[in-house]
């Protein structure tokens, strides 16, 4: 017979106590049950345990040898218990989530300190993605919660919470004629050449600028495509040419840029920044659950806009 908790547990019980009687009533159990588990103990590692007189028990040599091993498999036993315990509860655990660089913005970073205050047990690995990427990534499992902006092109099955709605400020070479414009009429840089990202990689934020270029009454002249945004202003320092960026990406601070923001009508705000999970993958994944709870509770206490979508 092997050895299971609940005789290790017994065994313990009886040595630490130093008799049948008061471990027994330690345990709220009767004092037969308790012996003949201790019988069924010994038997089945086939030698004695305790040697028994009338008045106590003394631990054999081999049960002094079992005492501590008993002692720390019954912790051990205990705490593999509690951790998966907190692991249901998403007391602990490991929430990968995936960030786009444009959405680094408070809201961001303000909805992470609150989830990691909340439940310091749980790891947080950020992992900076492209939207497309973030998509796939959810899709597979391999990202629990993504930053990204919509909207998303094709079918998809996330589901996706709108936590803010920011505006587009035009990045300019510090030497360029409208560097030293409060605002900046996107109309009247028509003939300049705009850097931007490829379409394939953030389709649904590529379509955003294009509601600003549409609502300026322009045609871009793509001079150049970036996928990071960082690089995009590295360009603009080089004097390769403008471009339209998120409003957090003003806080990127590079020589030879200025950022502005835009009259209207092409001032309006038109880039989204969404939560994104795979609602199936997480339904039993209790950190995932904790967080769009921590989301929902940033939302009603008026952080930001909240709008609701279910994928395709």
């Amino acid at each position: 017979m092997d050895a299971d908790i609940r005789h290790l547990r017994h065994f313990v019980a009886v040595a630490e106590e130093g008799g049948f009687g008061r471990a027994a009533r330690g345990l709220g159990m009767a004092q037969p049950p308790l012996s003949q588990s201790i019988r069924r103990l010994e038997d089945g590692l086939g030698c004695p345990l305790f040697v028994r007189t009338s008045r106590s028990v003394e631990l054999t040599e081999a049960g002094r040898e079992l005492l501590p091993l008993a002692q720390r498999l019954i912790h051990q036993h205990a705490v593999a218990l509690n951790r998966v315990r907190d692991v249901a509860r998403g007391h602990v655990g490991r929430l990968r989530v995936g960030v786009l660089m444009s959405t680094l913005a408070p809201v961001v970073s303000g909805l992470l300190r609150r989830f990691a205050e909340a439940h310091p047990g749980v790891a947080i690995e950020l992992e900076e993605l492209t939207t497309v990427d973030q998509m796939q990534a959810l899709d597979s499992g391999r990202l629990d919660i993504g930053f990204l902006r919509p909207p998303l092109l094709g079918p998809h099955r996330l589901r996706l919470t709108v936590i803010d709605r920011d505006h587009s400020v035009i990045a300019l070479p510090a030497d360029h004629p409208a560097a030293g414009e409060e605002a900046v009429d996107l109309a009247a840089l028509r003939d300049d050449g705009f850097i931007c990202p490829p379409a394939e990689r953030g389709p649904g934020y590529f379509g955003n600028l294009q509601q600003v270029f549409e609502a300026a009454g322009i045609q871009p002249r793509i001079v150049l495509t970036v996928t990071q945004p960082t690089t995009m202003i590295l360009a603009v320092a080089s004097g390769l040419g403008v471009a339209l960026l998120s409003t957090p990406m003003a806080a990127v601070q590079v020589p030879g840029v200025v950022f502005r923001p835009l009259r209207p009508p092409a001032d309006r705000p038109v880039h989204e920044l969404a939560v994104a999970h795979e609602p199936v993958l997480s339904r039993h994944r209790a950190d995932v659950q904790r967080f769009l709870e921590v989301v929902d509770g940033v939302l009603k206490d008026g952080f930001a806009d909240r709008r609701d979508r279910q994928g395709d």
